[in-house]
């Protein structure tokens, strides 16, 4: 989700250290080859927040996940629109990662 940051086009310097990592194969491959999708997420905030919701919910933790669902629910159809896309087109590059 850095692509929301100030430095988000650029290389990021000192002002922005928390964003100086590379992408890797994955993020690139979902950058460039589902550039609609992720931008329709990153429009909705919602959508970002329920990403994150999920990053803090422990594998398998279906209770953690089901209250990410509840919580954001207007972000649901867009991550999952662009996750089925990072599916079908990344899957290579990401299962590297």
């Amino acid at each position: 989700m850095l692509l929301v940051s100030g430095c988000a086009g650029t290389d990021c310097d000192g002002s922005c250290s928390w964003g100086t990592e590379e992408f890797g194969e994955c993020e690139e491959c979902i950058y460039k080859d589902c550039a609609a999708e992720m931008n329709a997420c990153l429009s909705t905030p919602s959508c970002g927040q329920l990403y994150e919701c999920f990053e803090g919910c422990a594998p398998l933790e279906l209770s953690c996940h089901q209250n990410c669902y509840q919580q954001y629910s207007e972000g649901v159809a867009k991550l999952e629109t662009l996750l089925q896309c990072s599916t079908n087109l990344c899957e290579n590059a990401c299962d590297d990662d």
